[in-house]
């Protein structure tokens, strides 16, 4: 199963189980080749993971262009609590055997971003928060399927209290 770890701030509201075109998201974890046997746990470990992450404040850091495609993204501003999140997701799925398909996006090379898209910029002063985190499912080329959401359960501020890896 190809799944990607991603965060939907809050301004994107409900998304459907089902869908083609991508709502906004910031992409936490890229896609990767998950074997069925290991996804029950993969789901527990994510869960454990959720429920010791706040909602994540998310702020612009400028614009830029990632190619090949020339896709216009918004940077969102890099934090600790991001970056820990990333690492914990990133341990998950390694520790699970999956495969990462574009591996040269994580650890030092992750950048975290939105994609512009449905004509929405985040304004430069503005704070958002993502509140949720889903884990997306490739069915076909074109068709996406959501096979896990939760809210970020923690509520105080500050780092994860997820164990160092």
């Amino acid at each position: 199963m190809l799944i990607l770890v991603c965060l939907i701030p809050e301004v994107q509201g409900k998304i459907p189980k089902h869908f083609t075109n991508w709502p906004l998201h910031l992409t936490l974890a890229p896609w990767f080749e998950l074997s069925g046997k290991e996804l029950p746990g993969f789901l527990a470990d994510v869960e454990s993971i959720v429920a010791s992450y706040a909602p994540l404040q998310l702020s612009q850091a400028g614009s830029a262009t990632f190619s090949p495609s020339k896709v216009k993204v918004t940077l969102i501003k890099t934090t600790p609590e991001i970056i820990k999140l990333h690492q914990d997701l990133l341990f998950a799925i390694r520790n699970r055997h999956a495969t990462l398909l574009s591996a040269i996006y994580t650890g030092s090379n992750y950048r975290p971003h939105i994609t512009n898209q449905l004509n929405w910029n985040l304004p430069k002063d503005q704070v958002i928060y993502g509140n949720k985190l889903y884990l997306v499912a490739r069915e076909s080329a074109n068709q996406r399927k959501v096979v896990y959401d939760k809210e970020f359960s923690k509520r105080s501020s500050g780092l994860s209290t997820t164990p160092q890896h």
